[in-house]
C-alpha cells in the first residue's frame, strides 16, 4: 500500500482528495497514481477582465495580489483581448499562475 501526493503539497492548501488504485501485475501502482495526479490537479489558469492596458499581452508578466486570500503571484498572460465599448477600453487576460509567490516588501528577505 503506498501513498503519492503532489509536488505542490496541495492538501495543505486545498484539502485532501483519494482516490483507491487497485495494483495488478501488468501495471504499476506509482504510475498510475501519478497519471491521475497530473491529470486532474488542479486548474492553473484564470481568465480576468479590468480597465484596459496596453502593456497587458500574450507573452508578459503580472504581478497581481488577491485581496481575500492575500496570496501574491508573478502571473504570466497566455491570452489576450482588447475592445472599447460606449467608451470604455478593457483588457481580457488569461493568466497562468503557476509561479505563486508570498509577498514582500523591498529590501527584505524572503518569508519561510
Amino acid at each position: 500500500m503506498g501513498q503519492y501526493d503532489s509536488p505542490e503539497n496541495y492538501v495543505a492548501l486545498y484539502g485532501l482528495m483519494q482516490k483507491a488504485i487497485r495494483a495488478s501485475e501488468k501495471e504499476n501502482p506509482e504510475t498510475a497514481a501519478r497519471d491521475i495526479l497530473e491529470q486532474n490537479g488542479i486548474s492553473t489558469t484564470i481568465t480576468a477582465q479590468c480597465l484596459g492596458n496596453v502593456k497587458l499581452i500574450t507573452g508578459n508578466a503580472v504581478a497581481v495580489h488577491e485581496p481575500v486570500t492575500g496570496v501574491d503571484g508573478l502571473f504570466w498572460i497566455t491570452a489576450d483581448s482588447h475592445t472599447v465599448r460606449r467608451g470604455v477600453y478593457q483588457t481580457k487576460v488569461t493568466l497562468d499562475f503557476r509561479n505563486l509567490m508570498d509577498g514582500q516588501a523591498a529590501g527584505s528577505l524572503p518569508k519561510e
